[in-house]
């Protein structure tokens, strides 16, 4: 077993800005387009060194946790969202300096204002104050020193509570951003060591999941939904495989 240098930081902490729009993804969203996207997020970050196979062969992924503030772009009808997901960030190009990485997650998202048949009616985006949210962001970082990067990227958060409340058309925003990572803690070198030979297997794996769910109009009944699925893989290489599946479903609205 051998190390590879340079040595990284074995924690960092991120400040970002976020700056974009709401995505009108149907005709009726555009009339809660207002004014522009703003976000703040930070982020706790810690950086894989292999001391797990998948660490080695995904190239030292980070993990971390992200908590963002959005202003997303309509204080009477939308209000503030807020969101924290946690999220891995794979290496899509790795250097000594520049490095462009996709980060991606889903957690918890809050929405301050929702339809309401009273007061809010033409919020018909988004019924309910939690839902999940989701996160991806492809973004390129540049190693300024040894603790201090900086880093640009674009990003899409989503907002969706699928259809357990309605409406339920769910909230995208799309925008660019900007960021300073600071690295702290022990230094730690990135572990490089045989990887066991590959042998090609066979799984097959069964799951259930059940919810309720409403149709619209909104503010109606609950109705159960749940689903059964199988799937057969045969993994062909270390990171791939190929495979088919089936999936029950049942819906009583």
């Amino acid at each position: 077993m051998q190390a590879q240098n340079p040595a990284t930081s074995a924690f960092a902490f991120s400040a970002a800005y976020h700056r974009g729009f709401l995505i009108a993804h149907r005709p009726t969203i555009v009339p809660l387009q207002k004014d522009h996207t703003n976000g703040l997020e930070f982020n706790i970050i810690r950086q894989t060194t292999g001391s797990k196979q998948w660490q080695q062969i995904y190239n030292y992924p980070q993990i971390g946790i992200s908590i963002a503030y959005w202003d997303i772009g309509n204080k009477e009808k939308l209000g503030y969202g807020i969101t924290a997901i946690p999220y891995l960030d794979f290496p899509l190009s790795k250097g000594i300096k520049h490095n462009f990485d996709l980060k991606f997650g889903w957690g918890i998202g809050y929405v301050q204002k929702i339809f309401d048949s009273d007061d809010n009616y033409k919020n018909i985006a988004i019924g309910s104050h939690l839902n999940c949210g989701l996160m991806l962001q492809p973004h390129y970082r540049y190693q300024a020193s040894d603790h201090l990067a900086l880093g640009a990227g674009l990003s899409l958060t989503h907002f969706s509570n699928g259809s357990i409340v309605t409406p339920n058309l769910g909230l995208n925003l799309a925008t660019v951003t900007g960021n300073l990572i600071y690295g702290f803690g022990k230094k730690k070198e990135y572990i490089h060591s045989d990887l066991p030979n590959f042998k090609k297997s066979s799984r097959f794996t069964i799951f259930g999941s059940g919810s309720i769910k409403q149709v619209y109009p909104a503010n109606g009944k609950n109705y159960f939904a749940c689903t059964l699925s199988g799937n057969y893989t045969r993994q062909k290489t270390i990171k791939s495989g190929i495979g088919f599946g089936g999936d029950l479903f049942y819906d009583h609205s």
